[in-house]
């Protein structure tokens, strides 16, 4: 379960670089959401998501961000005060109600 973390981590290294490689890193998020899919690792897919989400969002794709987070966060029944899943509420929320600066995440920042 723990490569599909690894990917994302790489994504979000891709993004830090003094020049970023936003195409590379959106490769890795979506790598790191099919690995998790195929593992059925539902938290693992929504922090995947949510970091592709953000980059997309960044981007000025709010709406396919938003189609993205969406369905995950519905399928969810429990773990609600679990940092995942607050920021893909936060994060959605945000794509939502237009806000002009997506939500960012102090977790994706440690």
């Amino acid at each position: 379960y723990f490569w599909t973390e690894c990917l994302r981590w790489l994504g979000d290294y891709q993004r830090l670089l003094p020049r970023a490689d936003l195409g590379n890193a959106e490769a890795s998020y979506e790598e790191a959401l099919e690995c998790a899919r195929r593992q059925r690792a539902l938290t693992w897919e929504l922090c995947a998501a949510t970091s592709l989400a953000q980059l997309w969002a960044e981007q000025g794709q709010r709406k396919s961000a938003a189609d993205l987070l969406a369905p995950l966060v519905s399928r969810f029944t429990e773990g609600f005060g679990t940092p995942a899943l607050r920021d893909a509420w936060a994060l959605l929320e945000s794509l939502r109600c237009g806000a002009t600066r997506p939500y960012t995440s102090l977790r994706s920042k440690i």
